[in-house]
């Protein structure tokens, strides 16, 4: 077996390898850290280069699971493609055919889109959407301007009902689907489904949610790899390669942005790049998943959104341009490389480190949610108020704190924080922000100085011993559960008010 398979059948099912020496496969140590800088300037948190299945490069936090964003749209034609082939799915079928409305309904011409239009983003069907950005909203053609496979538009509603039509279609959900089928095959490491994916549900706009995901770099990378190889991982054909080229095969061309449009994958129009063979998945702020098949590449490239930070489309595209001359202004390989382990820091303790580093962007949220709608419902089928949630984050980091300064909370915190609980002024939610802000502050603070051995320390704690991460992936979780309807809360009000 080459050096090469050796690596990509390596990279599929066990630990990542790297090249010892990055210039004996090619690569120009020089133009390699030209591009780190650049990396670093423009404010990127993770980027990692499989060059013929090993790793080139890792820069940043590989192992975190950001925000996917619109990369979920190329997971779900992944997902299409596998139960086409299983004569699951016929993307040629009418919406009116497999009974898909909406409320309000769609027109008798927008019923006869097929799903294949939807995975072209070519529908025609210009209804409101769950996740739609203020982009989407403002630009979005008036339902009933174009026919069917007329136009192209790139439109949430597509992307949403797609996953509502693939999930009665196959009698399982999105999530479930993408674990079994795509996550388990690849090894995915980093990948939780209870603590990485979100149903985002706006029924005032739409009945169709939108399915969102985190994923590592370095999960990613796995996923780009499977498209590298036509669909194959060992000896198995995941994806079948006929659905691969077709559905990253531009079926519009869009000139303005530069780029082509396949099923729910772009394809840039630069001739340098075509020439490559690229086509990528992209998320807003700079998520991509780049496939070069003709330089056996895959790239990822990952921002860090929930604290605020975007690259764009140049400035990635300026990083990838560099790294390729690394790569093509290096010397000709004279022998094998070597490879060895790749030394990355766990990918558990990466993601809670960046959890509470980013409190403080879900604070300016909160901040802004107006006095009136501290104490209402945040919904008709959840009864607590954005205040009462506040409380019981704020009571849960208090115990963190204590576990870490292995300290046991005294018997009458429970019934201290459940009579706070029952202020009702708004003055007094304002006070449970600043604490949960100054909480926040002072775990991070601890837990970036934490050891491998402190995270594994184990304490008593009601009668039970937890370690410290064991806890904190638990509180993460239960953060979510709580701290989301409240971000949900806070963009309803917010969309409401601009209407």
């Amino acid at each position: 077996m080459s050096i090469w398979k050796q690596a990509r059948s390596t990279q599929m099912g066990g630990p990542w390898l790297t090249y010892a020496d990055p210039a004996e496969a090619g690569w120009s140590a020089e133009k390699l850290q030209e591009a780190k800088q650049v990396f670093d300037e423009i404010g990127s948190a993770a980027l990692l280069i499989v060059d013929r299945g090993a790793v080139a490069a890792a820069w940043g936090n590989v192992t975190v699971p950001y925000r996917c964003h619109s990369l979920r749209k190329s997971l779900l034609s992944a997902l299409y493609g596998i139960h086409t082939k299983l004569s699951n799915i016929d993307i040629n079928r009418t919406l009116s055919e497999l009974r898909i409305d909406d409320a309000p309904p769609l027109t008798e011409q927008e019923r006869q889109a097929k799903v294949v239009h939807l995975l072209k983003a070519r529908s025609g069907i210009y209804h409101e959407a769950a996740s739609e950005t203020a982009a989407m909203k403002n630009n979005r053609p008036a339902r009933g301007s174009h026919a069917p496979d007329t136009f192209w538009y790139y439109n949430n509603w597509d992307f949403n009902a797609l996953e509502s039509i693939f999930e009665r279609a196959v009698d399982s959900t999105v999530f479930e689907e993408f674990e079994q089928r795509l996550a388990i095959p690849l090894h995915m490491e980093d990948f939780s489904p209870a603590l990485h994916t979100q149903m985002v549900k706006q029924g005032q706009f739409s009945i169709h949610g939108a399915r969102h995901y985190r994923l590592s770099a370095r999960d990613l990378a796995r996923f780009g790899l499977l498209y590298l190889q036509g669909g194959r991982f060992g000896d198995q054909q995941l994806i079948p390669d006929d659905w691969i080229r077709e559905s990253t095969s531009p079926h519009s061309i869009m000139e303005p942005l530069g780029a082509g449009y396949g099923y729910l994958w772009w394809i840039p129009l630069d001739a340098k790049w075509r020439e490559l063979g690229m086509y990528e998945a992209r998320g807003v702020g700079g998520q991509c998943v780049t496939i070069l098949p003709k330089e056996d590449l895959v790239i990822v490239h990952r921002a860090d959104t929930d604290s605020g930070r975007h690259v764009n489309g140049r400035q990635v595209l300026r990083l990838y341009q560099l790294i390729l001359e690394a790569k093509a202004g290096a010397p000709a390989i004279q022998a094998p490389p070597e490879l060895i382990p790749l030394e990355m820091d766990t990918g558990e303790m990466q993601f809670m480190l960046h959890h509470y580093r980013s409190f403080h962007l879900k604070a300016r949220a909160l901040e802004m949610i107006e006095e009136k709608h501290w104490l209402e419902p945040l919904s008709a089928s959840n009864s607590s108020s954005p205040k009462d949630l506040l409380v019981r984050i704020v009571h849960r980091d208090a115990i963190a704190l204590d576990i870490l300064q292995s300290q046991i909370p005294p018997a009458e915190t429970a019934a201290e924080w459940e009579q706070a609980s029952r202020l009702s002024s708004a003055d007094v939610s304002r006070l449970w922000l600043r604490r949960y802000m100054e909480q926040r502050e002072r775990l991070y603070s601890i837990l970036q100085r934490l050891s491998t051995q402190d995270w594994e320390r184990t304490y008593l704690w009601n009668g039970r011993e937890i370690s410290v991460k064991t806890y904190f992936l638990t509180n993460v979780l239960l953060d979510y559960q709580l701290s989301e309807p409240l971000l949900r809360f806070f963009q309803a009000h917010k969309d409401a008010e601009a209407h």
